[in-house]
């Protein structure tokens, strides 16, 4: 009994210093997080991308779903169908990875804006499409971000049957 004790009063404060403070941060261990796409159909730009509000420093996942599927060679912007982008900052310096994943069978892609676009014309840093709708795509950013920067990710349905996706935004110093 004795030894359980003492081993109890030495981890105690281990256990209290060691887990996420409140606003986490590096230091205080990975929070990894969860953010549902909200109703709101106002995020089908990347200029007014969907804020995603919440706590993480190791990883925070996106679950969205995509609904009218259409894409349109001939147009200037040649999605014409459910578009949703989200506002990501970033927790702390270092830097992000992205991995975009569904099982639906549509044709997705993703696209990477480095900083928040404004004004009518936007392209996008980065375009990722599926081969062969292989249900996943990723992205590793080549240069560390610094705290509080902000990233702008859209998932855009080319074709194919609606469905749920996942979008794992990930950070590391």
């Amino acid at each position: 009994m004795h030894l359980r004790a003492s081993l109890a009063v030495l981890l105690l404060p281990l256990a209290v210093a060691c887990g996420p403070g409140p606003g986490g941060g590096p230091a205080d261990g990975p929070i990894h997080s969860i953010w549902e796409e909200d109703s709101d159909p106002d995020n089908n730009s990347a200029a007014d991308g969907e804020p995603v509000s919440v706590d993480w420093t190791g990883s925070v996942t996106i679950e969205g779903s995509m609904s009218d599927c259409g894409y349109d060679p001939d147009e200037n912007w040649p999605w014409t169908g459910d578009e949703d982008n989200y506002l990501v900052e970033v927790p702390a310096d270092g830097y992000l990875d992205a991995v975009l994943t569904w099982d639906t069978g549509a044709d997705l892609d993703m696209l990477i804006y480095f900083e928040p676009p404004s004004g009518f014309t936007i392209s996008p840093d980065e375009q990722l499409a599926s081969a062969d709708d292989d249900g996943e795509i990723s992205y590793l950013f080549d240069e560390a971000h610094d705290e509080g920067d902000e990233v702008v990710f859209g998932v855009l349905c080319a074709s194919g049957p609606n469905g749920d996706y996942s979008l794992r935004i990930g950070w590391e110093d």
